[in-house]
């Protein structure tokens, strides 16, 4: 498994709600946050690579501390018995905050993380299955049980679209939302017509793209693709002619290997509320998109690198205000205090299952752009 350590000083600033954390130091320290996700493989480009950017600025926000933090990543290549190695490998060198990159190490590590008494925050993961009734297994992403919801009242409150084909990865996460989607669609009067299905490593899509274009019932599709395998999908729908509404989630269209988004012209999907394009941007979101630009060429931050930048700060900021060595300390500080807290995603409060409340917002790919639809 692949490793990096980044040593840091740990202090925290409260400026308008912000964390702020430092780089600059190289003593290790006793706190440690261990992020478990894909170092190698196909998917590191959109997990890996954007998330340790997204908390690299945050780090870069802290000053000098007596108290010190130290971020070590392990390589689980979105392989839940890697991410169960990867833990072990952590906790055996005194690690108890943990950030969990993906619905493989979300699925496979939260019940290690209750048994052991640990923290850890999940920036992507969308599997119904990680919610349970413990403070100690936050998350602050969008989950399933917002999009699965969300599409139904899109599709039958909002465009009266009936007959539903799904084009899904078979990862964790994505049949997570396809589940609830369809039980929730279903129980309100629609229906899912087809239903596909690839492997995330798959590039080749043509089986079924040709199989739905052939449905003659389908009004939409929704198509769940994290990986970098999107781009090769969409190519494949524009050059098989598949005209069919295409709706997405934010992993999908806000994908790190979708580099020009002309390839998805047309396409609707559903969102966090956060945003680049200066629409309701707070100070603080501004700052982030700034500081991402200026580290990444004029670049702006995907979803992932935001994550990433939110996940850290709050941790850091629940290790200087608790106990930080005492995890439950600290969880309980997280569901008890952090209520209308501003980071660059916007403001976070946390139930006492240590679930955040998120905003959803639906969007467009018009002319290469994200717009917000009415």
């Amino acid at each position: 498994m692949k490793k990096i350590y980044i040593y840091l000083g740990l202090v925290v600033i409260v400026l308008a709600g912000a964390v702020m954390v430092s780089r600059n130091q190289t003593t290790l320290g006793p706190v440690k946050i261990g992020v478990i996700g894909p170092v190698t493989g196909s998917s590191a480009g959109v997990y890996y690579e954007p998330l340790k950017k997204g908390i690299d600025i945050a780090l870069a926000g802290i000053n000098k501390s007596g108290t010190k933090l130290a971020v070590v990543y392990e390589d689980d290549q979105l392989d839940g018995k890697l991410s169960v190695s990867a833990y072990a490998k952590l906790k055996a060198e005194g690690v108890r905050y943990f950030i969990l990159n993906g619905s493989p190490a979300a699925a496979a590590v939260a019940p290690l993380i209750k048994a052991d008494g640990n923290v850890s925050m999940v920036p992507s993961a969308l599997l119904t299955a990680y919610k349970d009734d413990s403070p100690l297994t936050c998350r602050i992403a969008l989950t399933a049980d917002n999009y699965g919801p969300a599409f139904t009242d899109l599709f039958l409150n909002k465009l009266d679209k009936k007959q539903i084909v799904t084009l899904v990865s078979n990862t964790e996460g994505a049949m997570a939302i396809y589940n609830v989607f369809k039980e929730k669609f279903e129980a309100a009067g629609g229906q899912i017509v087809q239903a596909e299905t690839f492997g995330k490593d798959d590039i080749d899509f043509r089986t079924q793209i040709t199989k739905i274009k052939a449905n003659k019932k389908a009004e939409a599709i929704v198509v769940i693709n994290w990986s970098s395998t999107i781009v090769p999908m969409l190519t494949q729908i524009k050059e098989l002619g598949l005209t069919l509404p295409i709706f997405g989630d934010t992993g999908t269209i806000k994908n790190a290997a979708i580099k020009d988004l002309t390839l998805a012209n047309g396409i609707t999907f559903l969102d966090y509320s956060f945003t680049t394009d200066g629409n309701n941007v707070s100070g603080i979101a501004q700052k982030f998109i700034s500081d991402y630009a200026s580290l990444n060429g004029g670049s702006k931050p995907s979803i992932q690198a935001l994550q990433g930048h939110d996940s850290v700060s709050i941790l850091a900021h629940a290790l200087a205000q608790a106990d930080a060595k005492n995890p439950t300390s600290v969880a309980n500080y997280i569901v008890n205090n952090i209520k209308d807290y501003e980071l660059a995603g916007g403001k976070f409060s946390f139930n006492s299952t240590c679930e955040a409340d998120r905003d959803i917002a639906v969007r467009q790919v018009v002319n290469g752009e994200i717009v917000d639809v009415k």
